[in-house]
């Protein structure tokens, strides 16, 4: 699959590029798909598809080798995993039957993953890196360009964030 994006690539500065940062980010991307998805295959098209939007924004990584460049592609990888899940779901809830409908008194996968996108970018962010990639503060921190204290604050805001969203969402179910 490498070969193929190369080919879309002009110059070798930037071959050399894509390459480094497809050999040191991809497991980190497909891991992160995968927890959302649970489907190798949809998770292998949500990172094919991180990928090309990657290869368009090449100039907008500075450094390779970096947290925040970690970051950029695992968020990216995320985010078309959460894309892919919210079709799936949008066709799997025309087939359910309205009587099986689960009570919205515990939040199913589906009412948190609305909760989770009716949150700011920065609130999902800090959460996926903390909860669904598995990352500590102190690793996160580094990731956001932020000392461990305002990452800590920032997932505790949008921790609370989260909550009040569920709760708005369980009142309109």
């Amino acid at each position: 699959m490498l070969a193929i994006y190369l080919q879309l690539i002009d110059t070798d500065q930037d071959r050399d590029k894509f390459t480094d940062v497809y050999e040191r980010y991809r497991g980190k991307m497909f891991l992160a798909a995968n927890r959302i998805l649970h489907s190798h295959a949809d998770s292998e098209d949500a990172v094919h598809e991180a990928f090309i939007y990657i290869l368009n924004n090449l100039p907008k990584i500075e450094t390779v080798s970096s947290p925040k460049t970690e970051a950029y592609c695992v968020i990216i990888a995320q985010s078309r995993a959460l894309d892919k899940y919210e079709k799936r779901q949008r066709e799997e809830t025309l087939q359910i039957d309205e009587k099986l409908v689960a009570s919205p008194a515990a939040p199913d996968d589906s009412l948190l993953t609305e909760a989770l996108n009716r949150l700011p970018l920065h609130f999902r962010t800090v959460i996926y890196l903390r909860y669904y990639i598995g990352y500590k503060i102190r690793e996160i921190a580094p990731m956001l360009n932020m000392t461990e204290t305002a990452a800590q604050r920032m997932l505790t805001r949008a921790k609370n964030a989260l909550e009040e969203k569920l709760e708005e969402l369980r009142h309109e179910h």
